[in-house]
């Protein structure tokens, strides 16, 4: 572990520059080894038996027995030399839909079964839900309203209004996420702040996160989210790493920092609870959802990611300076 961060491992070739050539696109629909993932309702389907999950995918033979639109159909990249697509099945017949689907398989939640998938395999997924949920949100143009067009293979929508001609692109929303340590409170051992959001499970707590706003660069999003969630400020704000997160379309960018201030004013409009932790604390059976979160091989969150990491850096720190004394 652990680098293990769930839909951080995508293996595919957007093969940008071809997708623009004519025809190519639907030379490689027509690949009899291209695989085509399902979404409906911003699930994806896949096979289950007894918790063992894989992706489940159509091919051209499947969908040349349903009436199904070329529209709704977007090109994904290349593994090795399948080329991978996704469908919007949202107007095709249920009927139909059933009866191409594989048995044992199902439309499931992303969310909730990517802890049992393999890294690429949640990344692909992602991938898939993602630009199929920009599809949905952009089917009329921003400026005059008219219907726009899947182009180069969905990587693109044009304006159908011949006067209006508007392009748009798939977007992410950038958002911040951050551990925010003290090293001056409760006897100046480490600690870090975690809070909580009312409809929560019980004693769940994570890292404090929020979107990114015009005119502001990241680093100072963090010290604003900060200040605004719990009233503290913050410096030296470093970058850790990055992780998609299709729910619906963000792109989550962890931070450590560093507080200068330790007395919490909550923000209960944002958080129903904010404490400072300390690794001891974590790894308690106290708090058995961040125990476990920190224990575990692979995960779910960046939240448990910079969790974990800042747990390994105090502890490391605290044998090193055992040996020291010793």
């Amino acid at each position: 572990m652990r680098n293990k961060i769930n839909y951080t491992q995508n293996q595919l070739n957007r093969s940008n520059i071809l997708r623009y050539r004519h025809g190519w696109i639907k030379k490689q629909l027509n690949d009899p080894k291209a695989q085509i993932l399902p979404i409906l309702n911003e699930k994806n389907l896949i096979r289950n038996i007894n918790d063992n999950l894989s992706i489940v995918s159509f091919s051209m033979k499947d969908l040349v027995k349903i009436s199904y639109q070329e529209n709704d159909i977007f090109f994904l990249g290349f593994n090795e030399d399948i080329p991978f697509f996704c469908i919007d099945c949202s107007t095709i017949d249920p009927l139909l839909l059933d009866s191409i689907k594989p048995v044992l398989t199902e439309f499931a939640n992303l969310k909730k079964i990517a802890p049992l998938l393999t890294r690429s395999d949640s990344s692909l997924l992602a991938h898939a839900k993602g630009i199929s949920f920009w599809h949905q949100q952009n089917k009329y143009c921003g400026k005059c309203g008219n219907k726009t067009i899947s182009k180069i293979g969905g990587n693109m929508r044009r304006c159908s209004k011949l006067s209006c001609q508007n392009e748009l692109f798939p977007q992410v929303s950038p958002a911040v996420i951050m551990l925010i340590e003290n090293t001056t409170i409760k006897g100046n051992s480490p600690h870090c702040l975690l809070g909580r959001h009312k409809d929560w499970p019980t004693g769940r707590y994570s890292t404090l996160a929020g979107f990114v706003e015009i005119g502001e660069t990241i680093e100072e999003a963090v010290k604003r989210e900060v200040l605004e969630e719990v009233g503290i400020i913050t410096n030296n704000t470093v970058y850790v790493t990055s992780q998609p997160w299709p729910f619906p379309s963000s792109l989550m960018l962890g931070f450590n920092t560093n507080a200068l201030t330790s007395e919490i004013t909550l923000d209960k409009t944002e958080l129903e609870d904010a404490r400072w932790f300390s690794v001891d604390e974590i790894l308690s059976n106290q708090w058995p959802d961040l125990q476990k979160r920190v224990t575990t091989d692979q995960c779910e969150s960046l939240s448990d990611y910079l969790i974990w990491s800042w747990v390994q850096k105090v502890t490391t720190n605290k044998l090193l300076q055992t040996k020291k004394e010793i």
